[in-house]
């Protein structure tokens, strides 16, 4: 199950960690990154690691729809 935007960044802002949704969800958060260039995606794949998250990259909504 993926972790919604929405309730990504509301962890983020809510300062919660990785556990603390775990502890809500059977399966770890995933944050699906999506974006054409290569580089915005591994700097945004560290900074979604850093905080304690999974997550899934995708070049385009095309590759995205097909990891939902």
């Amino acid at each position: 199950m993926k972790v919604e935007v929405m309730e990504a960044l509301e962890a983020l802002i809510n300062n919660q960690t990785m556990h603390q949704l775990s502890n809500q969800r059977e399966t770890p958060p995933c944050i699906l990154i999506v974006d054409d260039e290569e580089l915005n995606r591994e700097l945004l794949e560290g900074l979604v690691e850093m905080l304690g998250f999974d997550s899934c990259m995708a070049a385009n909504g095309e590759q995205a729809l097909e990891l939902l």
